[in-house]
């Protein structure tokens, strides 16, 4: 029986090579299948069947040795690129930290840097993309009980809202204005496809129920969400001593960049601001308090 087995492979293969046939690989036989079911709906008048997610790659870059999952491969790059060689979110003072927050934790790279950069802290880290917290996960997985993993973001207040879905997971935002402006163009796009709703939380409220006292570093990275996270804060933004992350001037609003600045000044935080390479409408900035 194996002889034969092995004998029709043969042919098989011969067969295929004689054709020029290749066999087809994951990628092709998933979008027959979705042509199938595509064709079969419009056969039966059913609704099209939901896209299926993308499998997760896992990857090596050359820049960093250690292992990464992920769906969006170039996306990666570019943040690893961010994060650990552009040193995005480097305090300028020297820190010690105990407890980090990490608002918007994407896809972990900031989170993995920050774990790396200061091996005693404990990181409570927020993203609020479903299909992007499970890529958080499967980086993170080796920090053990040192990271605090939520899939919800940081607002002003407890609630559900939409998250707006960009061409990169590092896009999405919960202004429909800046997602846009990363979107793909595509030709009769969905709406549903274009969002999701996410659970939000205030971090007054957060911090109250882990029985958090001081926070040593918040990093802040929301697309747009900076200011609304910040008020979420409440009075405890005063117990936060060091705040690295990045404006996004994307919301439509022209007084957000001015309302940021005086919210932080407001409650103690000596503030500076750096430009972006390359961008009108990101800057970097890193709030310490003046106590």
């Amino acid at each position: 029986m194996a002889r034969l087995k092995r004998k029709l492979g043969r042919v098989r293969k011969a067969f295929r090579d004689a054709l020029n046939i290749r066999p087809l690989g994951a990628a092709a036989l998933d979008g027959l299948d979705r042509l199938r079911e595509t064709a079969v709906a419009q056969r039966f008048g059913l609704p099209p069947a939901p896209a299926r997610e993308p499998r997760f790659v896992r990857i090596t870059l050359p820049e960093h040795r250690s292992a990464w999952k992920t769906r969006e491969p170039r996306h990666l790059q570019s943040l690893i690129d961010e994060v650990y060689l552009q040193k995005a979110y480097e305090p300028s003072a020297r820190l010690d930290p105990r407890v980090i927050i990490d608002a918007g934790g994407n896809q972990g790279v900031a989170t993995r840097w920050l774990a790396e950069r200061f091996p005693r802290a404990t990181i409570h880290v927020f993203e609020p993309s479903p299909q992007t917290f499970e890529c958080l996960q499967e980086n993170t997985r080796g920090l053990g009980n040192r990271v605090v993993l939520n899939n919800a973001g940081v607002w002003s207040r407890n609630c559900r809202q939409k998250l707006f879905l960009a061409r990169t997971s590092g896009s999405n935002s919960l202004f429909e204005s800046h997602a846009a402006r990363q979107r793909a163009p595509r030709k009769r796009q969905n709406p549903q496809d274009q969002s999701v709703s996410v659970k939000l939380l205030r971090l007054d409220d957060y911090l109250r129920e882990r029985g958090i006292g001081n926070v040593d570093l918040l990093k802040i990275d929301i697309e747009g969400g900076e200011r609304e996270a910040l008020i979420g804060l409440g009075k405890r933004i005063r117990d936060v001593s060091h705040i690295v992350g990045e404006l996004h001037l994307t919301t439509g609003d022209p007084n957000f960049e001015k309302d940021v600045v005086a919210l932080l000044e407001r409650n103690g935080f000596a503030v500076r601001l750096r430009p972006v390479k390359g961008s009108d409408v990101i800057k970097l900035f890193e709030a310490t308090q003046k106590r």
